[in-house]
């Protein structure tokens, strides 16, 4: 049993602490060391490495301090560097202690339990979920708040206006200014350190501004800027004094400005300000009683439009379709808030705009049930059935304005993404523990994110083959691979690959593995210097002939062109310079004497043949690639096979793929192929084994029989008939 004091003993030891004379001094400074990071030329992931340290305190800790601290009258006196060095170690100590005691709950039940990987998940219940939602990961970048909420609140800007006197976009500039100046002047502050200034040292002044300073730097109008700051300001000290523990409302996190002298205010996290500038105009306009409704369906339009938009970076227009409504004769039975459908492939996606309560914060188990059931679980129900009805033709579907849409219905995957488009503590960990799935062959698992994950997605993984590649993967390894956040298991993918030996029963994946994907996150999103692209999958093969392979698959829709994908950036690096040597090789060898020149690689239940050839038109060439890539996968006993068709005389050398798609099953007609296709045994040449199978297929297989490449269409307008 872990032994420690109570919470509340610990936290009556903070707040004395917190009110102590001079303590918003050392505050300000934990503001600095825990916040910030330095680099020097370039952002690099290591200068990244601090802020992802357990040693430093979180946001949500800090933010815990502060609201302790606003709950007596401020004194804001310097104390001695002896006093500020005794309470920066206090608090870390007492900080520390207090996470060991809010983790106090699962150790009981643990002692309490047969071990089993069962009943140890079931031991993460109530107050037990208290610390992993109190510690758990960012899940969104400072950034994506303060961008983010000049968008959200576009539809309310009237009312903004009219109410708050300001408008969404001054939220946007006057966050970003005070983040500059805040920077500035720390860099002013520590260059200036000196041992004989010690007595007088302190960083508060870097987190102090004045109204007048803000609206000169970022041009906006003096009285509009004084109307943010009131907005969200603290009421003069002491305030805040139903703030007691973790879980109650904690005034600092939606009004993180704390008045000062002279009209001056203080700032000491501009994440929180960035954080509440997204969500708390919600909460005024939706308090306006005739504006509720409307305020309501605001946010709800924003979540979708966001995600559709996002998703069209990647997908583009063509492939996107909001608000789809199903429905069986007359009657509708179900809604797709965003549907994307590519090649083989669709996307389902169900937005929800909900908030993890201060009860379910404080460890309520039947409302944190209740508030994951209205989140995620009705989201992913919902879109489960509506999966069930797309792959049904007996439904039919219609898009906003009542036209039937005319798309395919059968798919070799069919992903689903359950949507918050609120910070929601734990999500991922919740997931885990709550969400019940129901199986289906091609229904993926759910994928549960918030808006601000698929904003980094979509930023990161701009091809639809990169980004199916990804959620192929992620759901592949759902029960396996786990992290506090998913920004961790994205970023660990883009500089490793997300693929793990089956030996391994579970992955827990760091925090810090997300440093390669902040850095290049930063350098886009802010500007800093630095690779906008972590190093890893996207930038490895730069230049080869495996690039441009991957390049041109991505931008061809052709059924199995994404199962060919996935194959391909599963290989090996050795096994990608073996095919982008032999591909070099046979377009080389056509060029010089005209004929046709193959390359074949197998792997555990698939492989590729790439045929060489000039002239592609020839229906007989489709026909010799995909018989070649019949035998070739009988005779490996693959389950998958694919073509790639190249000529290296015309301008986009990739000029078709095929692919076949059936379990492998022993075939007396096939084997009789395969001898005679076999050279050691001074059978037939290939030509004449692939003419004699064609005659055995063509007595098995009917022009309206389905295609044996499994794509779900007739044999005559499918791989026989097109070169595709």
């Amino acid at each position: 049993m872990l032994e420690c004091r109570s919470e509340a003993e610990i936290i009556s030891d903070l707040q004395r602490l917190c009110t102590s004379q001079g303590y918003i001094h050392a505050l300000a400074f934990l503001c600095w060391r825990d916040n910030f990071f330095v680099f020097s030329e370039e952002l690099t992931p290591n200068d990244l490495s601090r802020s992802k340290s357990h040693e430093r305190l979180l946001r949500s800790e800090l933010s815990f301090l502060t609201g302790l601290m606003v709950k007596a009258l401020i004194d804001f006196s310097l104390p001695s560097p002896v006093t500020m060095q005794k309470y920066i170690d206090e608090t870390d100590a007492l900080m520390s202690e207090l996470h060991k005691a809010m983790g106090k709950p699962l150790w009981e039940n643990l002692d309490n339990t047969n071990l089993t990987k069962e009943t140890i998940s079931n031991c993460w219940v109530g107050k037990a979920l208290r610390e992993p939602m109190f510690y758990a990961g960012e899940a969104a970048y400072m950034f994506q708040y303060r961008d983010f909420s000049a968008e959200r609140y576009l539809n309310d800007a009237a009312w903004l206006s009219m109410n708050k006197g300001f408008l969404p976009s001054d939220l946007k500039i006057i966050i970003q200014t005070i983040s500059k100046s805040t920077v500035h002047k720390i860099l002013e502050l520590t260059s200036q350190c000196a041992i004989e200034h010690i007595n007088t040292l302190t960083l508060l002044p870097a987190f102090t501004a004045s109204p007048e300073e803000i609206s000169s730097q970022s041009g906006i109008p003096l009285e509009r800027v004084k109307n943010v700051i009131l907005a969200f300001s603290l009421p003069p000290t002491p305030c805040n004094l139903g703030f007691l523990e973790f879980g109650d409302y904690n005034q600092t996190n939606s009004h993180p400005i704390i008045p000062a002298e002279n009209g001056r205010f203080v700032l000491l996290q501009e994440y929180c300000l960035a954080e509440s500038a997204y969500e708390s105009p919600f909460f005024w306009t939706s308090g306006d009683l005739d504006y509720e409704e409307v305020a309501k369906e605001n946010r709800g339009l924003f979540a979708e439009s966001f995600s559709a938009r996002r998703l069209e970076d990647v997908f583009n227009e063509g492939h996107i379709y909001r608000n789809v409504h199903i429905r069986k004769g007359n009657d509708e039975v179900g809604e797709i808030d965003v549907l994307v459908v590519y090649s083989d492939r669709v996307i389902l996606l169900e937005a929800k705009s909900k908030k993890l309560t201060l009860s379910s914060k404080k460890g309520d188990a039947q409302k944190i049930r209740s508030d994951f059931e209205s989140a995620v679980q009705k989201a992913y129900d919902q879109n489960f059935r509506n999966a069930n009805f797309l792959l049904n033709e007996e439904y039919n579907l219609y898009d906003e304005a009542g036209v039937p849409l005319e798309i395919r219905r059968n798919y070799a995957e069919v992903f689903i993404l359950c949507l918050v488009s609120d910070y929601y503590p734990s999500l991922a960990f919740q997931a885990r523990q709550f969400l019940k799935v129901q199986e289906h062959k091609i229904i993926s698992p759910p994928y549960v994110m918030d808006i601000f994950f698929l904003d980094t997605l979509c930023e990161m993984l701009d091809t639809p083959l990169h980004f199916f590649n990804f959620l192929h993967r992620r759901l592949r390894y759902s029960e396996r691979v786990h992290s506090e956040t998913e920004l961790a298991i994205l970023s660990f993918h883009l500089a490793n690959n997300l693929w793990f030996d089956d030996k391994y029963d579970l992955i827990d994946l760091g925090e810090d593995f997300s440093v390669h994907l902040d850095a290049a996150m930063f350098s886009r999103r802010d500007s800093l210097p630095g690779d906008k692209t972590p190093k890893g999958i996207l930038t490895k093969f730069q230049g080869t002939f495996f690039e441009y392979l991957i390049q041109k698959i991505g931008e061809r829709e052709d059924d199995h062109i994404l199962a060919l994908g996935y194959l391909l950036l599963e290989m090996s690096e050795d096994s990608v310079k073996s095919l982008s040597d032999g591909c070099k090789m046979i377009l080389d060898q056509t060029l010089k004497d005209g004929c046709r020149h193959d390359i074949t690689m197998g792997f555990q239940v698939s492989g590729i043949c790439v045929h060489s050839a000039s002239n592609w038109k020839d229906k007989d060439e489709i026909d010799w690639l995909l018989n070649h890539c019949q035998i070739a996968k009988y005779r490996s006993k693959a389950d998958t096979w694919f073509g790639i068709a190249l000529d290296p005389k015309q301008e986009d050398i990739l000029q078709g793929i095929v692919g076949i798609r059936l379990p492998w099953q022993k075939d007396r007609i096939m084997d009789e192929a395969l001898k005679n296709f076999s050279k050691s045994s001074g059978g037939k040449s290939l030509k004449d084994a692939i003419r004699s199978y064609d005659n055995i297929q063509a007595s098995k297989t009917g022009r309206n029989s389905l295609c044996i490449c499994g794509s779900g269409k007739k044999d005559k307008r499918c791989c026989k008939n097109s070169s595709r």
